[in-house]
């Protein structure tokens, strides 16, 4: 019984190795919509774009992003909203992302997101 584990296990992992090994290098990734055709309007807060800097988009790199202001009819505060996607991983800068580009901003406060 031992042995038969032993060799279920040894298969198993064999297996996996010729996988990963065989694998394509590139990644295949869907076909997808830009993010800049988000809707402008959801359940009632009408989006508007800002502009996103050129020192901003060079220290993000290659990607799609997309950043907007979402207010509502009577509601004192809006929502700033930004959404970055990477389409390959070797495009995103992850160390430079987490030190630089993610920061808190200043000056602005959270709020409930309503359910849509």
């Amino acid at each position: 019984m031992k042995n038969l584990r032993f060799w279920t296990v040894v298969l198993l992992l064999a297996a996996t190795g010729l996988f990963l090994f065989t694998r394509p290098v590139v990644d295949r990734n869907p076909p997808y919509e830009p993010l800049s055709q988000l809707p402008y309007t959801l359940a009632g807060w009408t989006g508007t774009d800002q502009q996103i800097d050129q020192e901003s988009l060079e220290t993000l790199g290659a990607g799609d992003f997309v950043a907007r202001t979402y207010a509502q009819n009577g509601q004192v505060e809006p929502i700033g909203l930004f959404i970055g996607s990477f389409l390959r991983r070797d495009l995103a800068r992850p160390f430079i992302l987490r030190s630089i580009a993610c920061q808190g901003p200043v000056g602005y406060s959270s709020h409930p997101i309503p359910s849509i």
